[in-house]
Protein backbone atom coordinates (compact mmCIF):
# COMPACT_ATOMS: atom_id res chain seq x y z
CA UNK A 1 0.00 0.00 0.00
CA UNK A 2 1.25 3.47 -0.88
CA UNK A 3 1.91 5.98 1.87
CA UNK A 4 -0.93 8.45 2.38
CA UNK A 5 1.10 11.56 1.44
CA UNK A 6 1.93 10.08 -1.98
CA UNK A 7 -1.67 8.94 -2.51
CA UNK A 8 -2.92 12.49 -1.91
CA UNK A 9 -0.19 14.15 -3.97
CA UNK A 10 -0.65 11.83 -6.95
CA UNK A 11 -4.46 11.58 -6.94
CA UNK A 12 -4.97 14.56 -9.31
CA UNK A 13 -1.61 15.02 -10.99
CA UNK A 14 -1.55 17.55 -13.86
CA UNK A 15 -0.26 16.56 -17.30
CA UNK A 16 3.50 17.10 -17.56
CA UNK A 17 4.23 16.99 -13.83
CA UNK A 18 6.32 14.18 -12.34
CA UNK A 19 6.75 10.88 -14.22
CA UNK A 20 3.04 10.03 -14.39
CA UNK A 21 2.16 13.47 -15.72
CA UNK A 22 4.92 13.22 -18.32
CA UNK A 23 3.62 9.81 -19.43
CA UNK A 24 0.12 11.31 -19.79
CA UNK A 25 1.38 14.37 -21.71
CA UNK A 26 3.82 12.59 -24.04
CA UNK A 27 1.71 9.43 -24.40
CA UNK A 28 4.92 7.43 -24.00
CA UNK A 29 6.13 5.13 -21.23
CA UNK A 30 8.32 6.88 -18.69
CA UNK A 31 10.91 4.67 -17.01
CA UNK A 32 13.16 5.45 -14.09
CA UNK A 33 15.39 3.07 -12.17
CA UNK A 34 15.61 5.44 -9.18
CA UNK A 35 14.15 8.64 -7.73
CA UNK A 36 15.61 11.28 -10.02
CA UNK A 37 14.92 14.95 -10.83
CA UNK A 38 11.75 13.95 -12.75
CA UNK A 39 10.20 12.83 -9.44
CA UNK A 40 8.76 16.21 -8.56
CA UNK A 41 6.48 14.83 -5.87
CA UNK A 42 8.45 13.69 -2.86
CA UNK A 43 7.93 13.46 0.85
CA UNK A 44 10.00 12.81 3.96
CA UNK A 45 10.86 9.13 4.32
CA UNK A 46 10.09 8.15 0.72
CA UNK A 47 11.31 4.61 0.03
CA UNK A 48 13.85 4.39 -2.82
CA UNK A 49 12.23 2.97 -5.96
CA UNK A 50 11.92 3.14 -9.73
CA UNK A 51 8.91 3.38 -12.05
CA UNK A 52 7.26 2.31 -15.21
CA UNK A 53 4.60 4.96 -15.89
CA UNK A 54 2.44 3.65 -18.73
CA UNK A 55 -0.12 5.86 -20.48
CA UNK A 56 -3.54 4.29 -21.07
CA UNK A 57 -4.51 5.48 -24.55
CA UNK A 58 -7.53 5.22 -26.81
CA UNK A 59 -7.94 6.88 -30.21
CA UNK A 60 -5.17 9.38 -29.47
CA UNK A 61 -6.60 10.32 -26.06
CA UNK A 62 -4.94 9.72 -22.71
CA UNK A 63 -7.47 8.02 -20.43
CA UNK A 64 -5.11 7.58 -17.48
CA UNK A 65 -1.73 6.31 -16.40
CA UNK A 66 -0.79 2.92 -15.01
CA UNK A 67 2.05 3.24 -12.50
CA UNK A 68 4.22 0.25 -11.68
CA UNK A 69 6.77 0.59 -8.89
CA UNK A 70 10.00 -1.35 -9.27
CA UNK A 71 13.00 -1.78 -6.99
CA UNK A 72 15.67 0.88 -7.15
CA UNK A 73 18.25 -0.11 -9.74
CA UNK A 74 15.78 -2.19 -11.79
CA UNK A 75 16.94 -2.47 -15.38
CA UNK A 76 14.72 -1.38 -18.23
CA UNK A 77 13.43 -4.42 -20.13
CA UNK A 78 11.74 -4.08 -23.54
CA UNK A 79 9.70 -7.24 -22.95
CA UNK A 80 8.34 -5.77 -19.70
CA UNK A 81 7.50 -2.55 -21.53
CA UNK A 82 5.73 -4.44 -24.34
CA UNK A 83 3.76 -6.43 -21.77
CA UNK A 84 2.79 -3.25 -19.88
CA UNK A 85 1.66 -1.59 -23.14
CA UNK A 86 -0.53 -4.65 -23.87
CA UNK A 87 -2.05 -4.42 -20.37
CA UNK A 88 -2.64 -0.67 -20.88
CA UNK A 89 -4.43 -1.42 -24.18
CA UNK A 90 -6.68 -3.94 -22.42
CA UNK A 91 -7.43 -1.39 -19.67
CA UNK A 92 -8.25 1.24 -22.32
CA UNK A 93 -10.76 -1.15 -23.91
CA UNK A 94 -12.33 -1.87 -20.53
CA UNK A 95 -12.57 1.85 -19.66
CA UNK A 96 -14.10 2.73 -23.04
CA UNK A 97 -16.63 -0.12 -22.82
CA UNK A 98 -17.53 0.90 -19.27
CA UNK A 99 -17.93 4.53 -20.31
CA UNK A 100 -20.02 3.53 -23.33
CA UNK A 101 -22.19 1.24 -21.19
CA UNK A 102 -22.68 4.04 -18.66
CA UNK A 103 -23.70 6.44 -21.44
CA UNK A 104 -26.07 3.86 -22.95
CA UNK A 105 -27.57 3.15 -19.53
CA UNK A 106 -28.07 6.88 -18.93
CA UNK A 107 -29.64 7.33 -22.39
CA UNK A 108 -31.92 4.34 -21.75
CA UNK A 109 -33.04 5.80 -18.41
CA UNK A 110 -33.76 9.16 -20.06
CA UNK A 111 -35.70 7.38 -22.81
CA UNK A 112 -37.74 5.47 -20.20
CA UNK A 113 -38.54 8.73 -18.37
CA UNK A 114 -39.55 10.45 -21.61
CA UNK A 115 -41.71 7.46 -22.54
CA UNK A 116 -43.41 7.51 -19.13
CA UNK A 117 -44.07 11.25 -19.49
CA UNK A 118 -45.46 10.71 -22.98
CA UNK A 119 -47.77 7.95 -21.75
CA UNK A 120 -48.93 10.17 -18.87
CA UNK A 121 -49.54 13.06 -21.29
CA UNK A 122 -51.52 10.77 -23.60
CA UNK A 123 -53.61 9.55 -20.65
CA UNK A 124 -54.31 13.10 -19.54
CA UNK A 125 -55.23 14.11 -23.10
CA UNK A 126 -57.62 11.14 -23.21
CA UNK A 127 -59.17 12.22 -19.90
CA UNK A 128 -59.55 15.72 -21.37
CA UNK A 129 -61.30 14.35 -24.46
CA UNK A 130 -63.57 12.23 -22.29
CA UNK A 131 -64.42 15.25 -20.10
CA UNK A 132 -65.24 17.32 -23.22
CA UNK A 133 -67.46 14.55 -24.58
CA UNK A 134 -69.30 14.17 -21.28
CA UNK A 135 -69.77 17.95 -20.99
CA UNK A 136 -71.24 18.21 -24.49
CA UNK A 137 -73.55 15.24 -23.91
CA UNK A 138 -74.85 16.81 -20.71
CA UNK A 139 -75.08 20.34 -22.15
CA UNK A 140 -77.38 19.37 -25.04
CA UNK A 141 -80.35 18.09 -22.95
CA UNK A 142 -79.56 20.61 -20.20
CA UNK A 143 -80.01 23.43 -22.70
CA UNK A 144 -83.50 22.11 -23.56
CA UNK A 145 -84.40 21.69 -19.86
CA UNK A 146 -83.13 25.18 -19.03
CA UNK A 147 -85.02 26.69 -21.96
CA UNK A 148 -88.31 24.99 -21.05
CA UNK A 149 -87.97 26.04 -17.39
CA UNK A 150 -87.29 29.62 -18.47
CA UNK A 151 -90.37 29.61 -20.72
CA UNK A 152 -92.53 28.34 -17.82
CA UNK A 153 -91.20 31.14 -15.62
CA UNK A 154 -92.17 33.78 -18.21
CA UNK A 155 -95.73 32.51 -18.69
CA UNK A 156 -98.11 34.68 -16.73
CA UNK A 157 -101.00 32.24 -16.36
CA UNK A 158 -99.02 29.57 -14.42
CA UNK A 159 -99.78 28.96 -10.77
CA UNK A 160 -97.29 29.69 -7.97
CA UNK A 161 -96.41 26.01 -7.44
CA UNK A 162 -95.56 25.52 -11.14
CA UNK A 163 -93.44 28.70 -11.16
CA UNK A 164 -91.53 27.56 -8.05
CA UNK A 165 -90.90 24.18 -9.66
CA UNK A 166 -89.79 25.89 -12.90
CA UNK A 167 -87.48 28.18 -10.89
CA UNK A 168 -85.90 25.17 -9.10
CA UNK A 169 -85.43 23.36 -12.43
CA UNK A 170 -83.89 26.48 -14.00
CA UNK A 171 -81.48 26.98 -11.04
CA UNK A 172 -80.37 23.33 -11.18
CA UNK A 173 -79.92 23.58 -14.96
CA UNK A 174 -77.69 26.65 -14.36
CA UNK A 175 -75.70 24.66 -11.77
CA UNK A 176 -75.26 21.81 -14.28
CA UNK A 177 -74.15 24.36 -16.90
CA UNK A 178 -71.44 25.68 -14.53
CA UNK A 179 -70.24 22.12 -13.85
CA UNK A 180 -70.07 21.29 -17.57
CA UNK A 181 -68.21 24.57 -18.23
CA UNK A 182 -65.61 23.54 -15.63
CA UNK A 183 -65.35 20.14 -17.36
CA UNK A 184 -64.80 21.88 -20.71
CA UNK A 185 -62.14 24.14 -19.18
CA UNK A 186 -60.44 21.06 -17.68
CA UNK A 187 -60.55 19.33 -21.08
CA UNK A 188 -58.91 22.34 -22.78
CA UNK A 189 -56.13 22.40 -20.17
CA UNK A 190 -55.46 18.67 -20.53
CA UNK A 191 -55.57 18.89 -24.31
CA UNK A 192 -53.04 21.76 -24.29
CA UNK A 193 -50.69 19.89 -21.93
CA UNK A 194 -51.09 16.59 -23.74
Amino acid sequence: KLAEPIQKACAQLPFGKCLCGRAAATQKIQFSDHIDERHEIRYEGIIPHGHYCVPILFAGRTLGVMNLYVKEGHRHDQREEDFLLAVADILAGILIRKNTQDKLKNAYEQLKQAQAQLIQSAKMASVGLLAAGVAHEINNPNFVISGEAEMLLKEKDKDKETKEAAKAIFEQAERISKITNRLLEFSRQKGAKG
